[in-house]
């Protein structure tokens, strides 16, 4: 498994290690990271996903175990002595995302350049962009909207930074008025932030603004029974079926209702499950 670092801290002694890594916590989506004494002893601790946990005591001559991604750990101890500094590391792949302080795109945003080739493309509550410029670094032309004007500030920041061309404007989506038409229009987990009784106006709307065989993909949570409705960010739910019911007449690449999880975490740490309806599209 080829790794690369992306960001290296400081060199810590005993009182310079930050509290939070005192304290149980974990890595993010495809991040790994590294701890190495320099000099002195400590005691690591990792939490499997049963619970249990391991105590491992680290030197110079035995180094603290590589932590995976979204693996619980902490530093339980350490010598008066200690000298120790933490990198943290991903694929080579992910670099530019973990650079600019991105999330990793979308799996089936990933899987849909697979059969696509590069063309004009509608981000529609792109966030901070990191489907955006998974895409603009494959060569589409890349268009993202959002909301929220600090998401599009990060986007012109990257931009300036990266050199990466992705026209970007404010928008509500609950609008429903694209005017301009896209080859591809992508939406992942975005619509359960919309209001409920917008949605099928937002969706008519991307179908009209999808040039003849065109691509959408939305990605959005279904109504999941068990799930604690207090802990979830949003109120809005697809119900079962809704959402592929609204493309009947286009022909469906790919549809599933299947479980997931958001990044939120619930009151003991864990991400939060649901079931999440996935759809690309081709409009006939």
């Amino acid at each position: 498994m080829e790794l690369v670092s992306y960001k290296e801290m400081p060199e810590w002694t005993r009182t310079a290690i930050p509290l939070a890594f005192l304290e149980r916590h974990n890595t993010k989506e495809g991040t790994y990271a590294q701890m190495k004494v320099l000099q002195g002893s400590m005691t690591f601790i990792v939490f499997n996903d049963d619970g249990s946990q391991v105590s491992v005591k680290c030197d110079v001559e035995h180094q603290p175990p590589l932590i995976q991604p979204q693996q619980w750990h902490k530093i339980d101890s350490a010598s008066d002595d200690i000298r120790c500094q933490l990198s943290f590391l991903c694929h080579p792949e992910d670099k530019f995302f973990k650079e600019n302080d991105l999330s990793l795109p979308h799996s089936e945003v990933r899987f849909m350049t697979t059969f696509t080739e590069p063309c004009k493309v509608l981000d529609l509550g792109a966030g901070r962009g990191r489907n955006s410029f998974y895409l603009a670094s494959k060569g589409y032309d890349v268009t993202s909207l959002d909301i929220n004007a600090s998401h599009i500030d990060a986007i012109e920041s990257v931009k300036a930074k990266t050199g990466l061309n992705v026209k970007s404007g404010l928008y509500d989506i609950n609008d429903a008025t694209l005017k301009e038409k896209y080859d591809i229009i992508i939406s992942t987990v975005v619509l359960m932030f919309c209001q409920r009784e917008c949605i099928e106006a937002i969706i008519k709307n991307m179908q009209e603004s999808t040039n003849d065989n065109g691509i959408n993909l939305i990605v959005c949570p279904v109504q999941t029974q068990g799930s604690n409705l207090a802990e979830i960010p949003f109120k809005t739910f697809l119900r079962e079926g809704e959402l592929v019911d609204y493309y009947k007449d286009w022909e469906i690449i790919k549809y599933n209702e299947n479980p997931g999880h958001l990044h939120k975490t619930d009151a003991n740490g864990n991400r939060i499950k649901l079931n999440f309806a996935t759809l690309i599209a081709r409009k006939k």
